[in-house]
């Protein structure tokens, strides 16, 4: 599941919002860190190799916490009402007379 698949559905609609702008603003705030920590990890193998590594042993251990494994909706849509269906025989009909 990505993230925004999992804030979407497990955070409440009224403080989504909130949740979005903290993890824009953590992920712009960490973007010169990882730029410096990639400087000194630039050799061929370590570049490939690590990250992947690193991306596997990530998501195996996603898959050891049981509610990532099982997530539950916070909330749900409703659909929206049905439009009036129009009379079957027609309009209604005045007597002129």
């Amino acid at each position: 599941m990505t993230w925004a698949t999992g804030a979407q559905t497990r955070i409440p609609p009224d403080v989504l919002n909130h949740v979005h702008a903290h993890d824009v603003a953590g992920s712009l705030a960490m973007m010169p860190v990882g730029q410096a920590l990639a400087a000194p990890a630039a050799s061929a193998a370590r570049v490939l190799l690590v990250p992947g590594a690193r991306s596997f042993a990530d998501r195996a251990a996603a898959l050891l916490i049981r509610a990532a494994r099982g997530p539950v909706r916070v909330h749900t849509v409703r659909p929206a009402p049905a439009a009036p269906r129009p009379c079957p025989s027609g309009p209604a009909r005045t007597s002129a007379g």
